[in-house]
């Protein structure tokens, strides 16, 4: 499994960037097709479900309780944030680093990541660019439904990840990740602590 998958990379690889873009929407649609859909057969409402699934965010429940503030001191405003993220790998900032367009070189740092509520399968992920002339804390967020170094898909999801990297937007997918998505500003508030 190992040899095909490498095979695979090294194809992927040596296509152009958009091919890479159009491989990966293909693999994103896939993923994210509502499942046990049956396709072709009426629902009880009686409509024909469409061949072709949009794909949406979840919402968040309704039913979420809203948290109250306790009579002990309150704790600091990101310490919600950082009972969400998760340290995120040097290898896996590596492979999101191979898309670093900083001139003169750049590096990706202190790599938090937060698991959205708004998609099954969608972490965000949120590093500090580091590079010549661009001093600290410039931090940029990806989104990827793998947080396993090697593995996944990568998007650009924030400003700097786009003007840093060539990552294709996730915005520009059908599934439309965004950075006002569950998840993206919890992960950036936590890369940006040094």
């Amino acid at each position: 499994m190992r040899g095909f998958l490498s095979k695979l990379k090294v194809r992927f690889l040596g296509l152009r960037r958009w091919q890479q873009t159009l491989v990966v929407v293909g693999v994103l649609l896939f993923m994210f097709a509502p499942v046990g859909a049956n396709q072709g057969d009426e629902s009880e409402t009686g409509v024909v479900p469409s061949p072709v699934a949009s794909i949406e965010p979840t919402p968040a429940p309704s039913s979420t309780p809203v948290a109250t503030p306790q009579p002990t001191p309150a704790p600091s405003a990101s310490a919600p944030a950082a009972d969400r993220c998760v340290a995120v790998s040097a290898r896996k900032l590596k492979n999101i680093a191979i898309g670093l367009t900083v001139s003169g070189g750049g590096t990706l740092t202190n790599g938090f990541a937060v698991k959205s509520n708004d998609y099954e399968e969608v972490w965000f992920i949120a590093a500090l660019i580091d590079g010549p002339g661009m001093g600290k804390g410039a931090v940029g967020i990806w989104a990827s439904n793998r947080l396993e170094a090697n593995d996944g898909l990568i998007f650009a999801i924030d400003g700097f990840a786009d003007e840093f990297t060539d990552w294709g937007l996730g915005s520009a997918t059908d599934a439309n990740i965004a950075q006002s998505d569950d998840g993206a500003q919890e992960a950036a508030q936590c890369a940006g602590k040094p």
